[in-house]
């Protein structure tokens, strides 16, 4: 007589897969910067998710329910691309591979330096730095990084010169926001009608 049992066994070949949700590439960041995304792993399950920035080490990603985030300052990388990969890992070790099929990476445009700012007036002067006439305000910003996103001048959207005739001293403030979001150091056109 012989013996009869039953072997029992798993099989997970497969690693998981992430995807990133939360940044596509090209997209100007500054500061801390937050990227999200899912992960999944039909087989086994998912066990952590791991992220690079610019080559640098691994680390752990949270992971919640099927999204993983991770949060990184861009203080300390110069400004220009960043790669920012992300790898996965399940629970019986199939690990994501980094580069070719099945990678997951995107990159992204630190920017971290204010743009420049400035205006000009233009009217017609007269004695004692008074105008003698209407004056216009016109607002320049440039940014060699990611590009100016905005102007603001006293309080509303700029996009062209603002003509003023009020009699008496004025002062409006003016700064400009960069696409990564950093802000001008404030300025502000000061004059006389």
């Amino acid at each position: 007589n012989s013996a009869t049992g039953t072997v029992t066994f798993q099989i997970d070949s497969a690693p998981p897969a992430t995807t990133i949700g939360s940044h596509v590439s090209g997209d100007p960041v500054a500061g801390a910067v937050t990227v999200t995304g899912a992960v999944s792993d039909a087989t086994s399950g998912v066990n952590s998710v791991e992220v690079s920035v610019d080559g640098g080490p691994w680390n752990a990603a949270t992971i919640t329910g099927g999204t993983w985030s991770y949060t990184f300052s861009t203080i300390a990388l110069s400004d220009g691309t960043v790669t920012v990969a992300v790898r996965g890992t399940d629970v019986a070790g199939n690990v994501q591979p980094v580069s070719g099929a099945g990678a997951t990476s995107i990159s992204l445009l630190v920017d971290n330096t204010r743009p420049a700012v400035s205006h000009s007036l233009s009217g017609t002067p007269g004695l004692a730095g008074w105008y003698v006439s209407d004056a216009a305000v016109t607002v320049t910003a440039s940014d060699s990084g990611c590009g100016v996103g905005s102007i603001t001048l006293n309080g509303a959207a700029y996009t062209s010169p603002v003509t003023v005739s009020a009699q008496g001293a004025t002062s409006w403030p003016y700064f400009a926001t960069d696409n990564a979001g950093n802000n001008s150091a404030a300025g502000a056109a000061a004059f006389q009608i």
